[in-house]
């Protein structure tokens, strides 16, 4: 669901080179241990808590190099996410500054390959569900488009080309390409047959159908007008003008896309239509590139929620700019391969989704709004609603119709929240994981053979990440256990190493004098970091709490100016008080694009055959 490509094994190699831990710190090989992840071992993971929606702790499992977990969306479902293991601890252990640590069983080989297949299938099982009940939202509107009830219907594919821009020079020299391959007539003669059959009365009982007719209808006008590209189809220009190399690959392209399109008019593929509007919006922007001098490429992002609303992005700028540095570092490494190898290979898609994805985390950065953050691989589909051509089905057959549809999509979300809805004891990010491996490696009996334990997920405590993990690693004392420090725990044991330790941890000690970090709103109100000895954690959360406490009636009074913000940061800095009273630590702190030392640590990623790294998500914890 996130990522598909298996990030190079040089790309975690240079996340692991961040300064190096003590022995005591990161026993049995640190972060390079996560980062190289073991042929034969199945990688329990526990991430330590942190404030907000993360205070629970998160569990994931590491297959290889890529790492599974379940994270909440907004539509209320835990989405299996599948993300390149190197970016998992970018996200969670340099910036949410949140400790890992795993617990490497050791499996069979035919055991590991069945969990790695089952984790596979399981997200894919679940992005399909996922998708049909979206598909049935459209085929309603494309009901109520027949009713009246709409203007028109949305078709994928569509929004990438625009009706107002017709007679487009690229898009006649194509039009005249198809036209001497299959005849002049051959646009004309398949809209008239497509919109014979989306009027036919069987159309209405079978949306779906009718919607790849319409999207058919919608590529061959698109062909006939001579349509260009709808402008927030583009994305802004890549940077850099294109070199000699990248010029002959992207005409090639531009070529091969001019075949492909007269090959799917040839054909009978039944989606055809979707794949005709993503190929001829490609060609244009390829041919604009030409003409510019600059890369151009289409926007893949989906029309969907954000995952991230404005206001949890507002609070997140500098995470968002940071995520979408690092894109443009994947982006640019993607550029020198075209150069060298073309744009062929699915490389132009995998373009596409990196510098799409990078640039709807800049806008989020720069402008604050929501940011959408899609699983899985990306295809260029903006949508439009389109006209409907009238029906012949009388209106009773269209509303039954319509009743079918809404009440099969009220089903589908009704049976995906029934099992992966989130509930804090019984179904959340530790209990959905161990269900689906023990799914994949064919059943809790097998699973528990295979693993020399049963997982038990569901009982007893076993639902906080921490407990689980304990659990596991008292039944399974063999297996090797790996603790990968923080950012913060990396660089400060990387200046005690320097010398002064004793004048390092007192300068480190609080956010007033820290250089190592700087302190950040979304942190809340807090004067002393209590990761370090729990003896030491009651008295320094005293001074926390009085800290917040003391803060509270200032922030109450600028309340009215600040929409309670700085009264939020107080309160919630008591709240993460409280458990250092008791010896806990929860609050750790977290870093951004602003607020890292040293952002050479981070530019050191060679992303050659690397993925773009995922979204800035703070899964459920217990």
């Amino acid at each position: 669901m996130a990522a598909r490509i298996r990030v190079a094994a040089v790309l975690g190699a240079a996340l692991a080179g961040l300064p190096a831990a003590p022995a005591a710190a990161a026993p049995s090989g640190g972060a390079a241990h996560l980062a190289a992840g073991h042929a034969a071992a199945l990688g329990f993971v526990h991430v330590e808590g942190n404030v907000g929606g993360a205070s629970g702790g998160h569990a994931a499992l590491a297959v290889g190099d890529a790492v599974y977990h379940f994270v909440l969306h907004p539509d209320g479902v835990l989405h299996l996410t599948r993300d390149p293991l190197a970016f998992f601890r970018y996200r969670y252990a340099v910036l949410q500054n949140r400790p890992l640590h795993r617990l490497d069983v050791a499996l069979p080989p035919a055991a590991l390959a069945r969990a790695a297949g089952g984790l596979a299938a399981h997200l894919l099982r679940q992005q399909r569900a996922l998708d049909e009940a979206r598909a049935l939202a459209d085929d309603a509107a494309l009901v109520d488009a027949w009713l009246g009830a709409r203007a028109g219907a949305p078709v994928e594919g569509a929004g990438l080309l625009d009706p107002t821009r017709a007679g487009d020079a690229h898009a006649a020299a194509l039009r005249a390409r198809v036209e001497a391959a299959l005849g002049a007539g051959v646009l004309a003669r398949e809209i008239a047959r497509v919109e014979a059959g989306l009027a036919h009365p069987e159309a209405a009982a079978d949306p779906r159908s009718s919607r790849e007719r319409l999207a058919e209808r919608e590529a061959f006008a698109a062909l006939r007008d001579a349509r260009g590209l709808a402008p927030a189809a583009l994305l802004p220009a890549r940077p850099g003008a294109l070199s000699s190399a990248e010029r002959e690959a992207v005409r090639a392209e531009r070529v091969r896309l001019a075949e492909r399109v007269v090959a799917l008019l040839r054909g009978a593929r039944p989606d055809r239509g979707r794949a005709l509007l993503v190929a001829l919006a490609r060609h244009h922007a390829l041919a604009r590139s030409l003409d510019e001098g600059r890369l151009r490429l289409l926007d893949p992002l989906p029309d969907v929620p954000p995952t991230l609303p404005p206001r949890a992005a507002r609070l997140r700028r500098a995470e968002l700019a940071a995520l979408a540095a690092r894109y443009e570092l994947v982006e640019a490494s993607l550029r020198s391969r075209v150069a060298s190898g073309g744009l062929g290979d699915g490389s132009l898609g995998r373009l596409e989704e990196i510098a799409g994805r990078g640039e709807e985390y800049r806008r989020g950065a720069e402008e604050g709004r929501g940011v959408r953050e899609p699983d899985g691989r990306l295809l260029p589909l903006r949508r439009r609603d389109v006209p409907v051509p009238a029906s012949l089905a009388g209106p009773e057959a269209l509303r039954d119709a319509r009743a079918r549809v809404a009440a099969a999509e009220a089903d589908a979300w009704d049976a995906l929240r029934a099992r992966y809805g989130y509930a804090l004891l019984t179904q959340n990010c530790v209990t959905e994981l161990a269900g689906a491996l023990e799914g994949a490696l064919g059943g809790a009996a097998a699973a528990a053979a295979a693993l020399g334990v049963s997982l038990e997920a569901e009982r007893g405590a076993r639902f906080v990440p921490s407990v689980f993990f304990a659990s596991l690693r008292a039944r399974r004392p063999d297996a090797r256990e790996t603790r990968i420090p923080s950012f913060r725990e990396r660089a400060l044991a990387a200046a005690r190493g320097e010398g002064g330790s004793l004048r390092v941890a007192l300068r480190e000690s609080n956010v007033v004098t820290s250089r190592i970090y700087r302190w950040r709103d979304r942190d809340t109100t807090f004067l002393f970091f209590t990761t370090g000895p729990a003896w030491l954690r009651p008295p320094l959360g005293v001074a926390n709490l009085a800290v917040a406490l003391a803060e509270l009636p200032v922030s109450a009074a600028r309340a009215p100016l600040d929409r309670g913000r700085r009264l939020r940061r107080a309160a919630y800095g008591a709240l993460y008080s409280l458990p250092e009273l008791a010896g806990r630590n929860v609050r750790k702190g977290s870093f951004d694009a602003a607020t890292l030392p040293g952002l050479g640590l981070l530019d050191a990623v060679d992303a050659v055959g690397a993925e773009a790294p995922p979204a800035p998500r703070e899964p459920p914890g217990a």
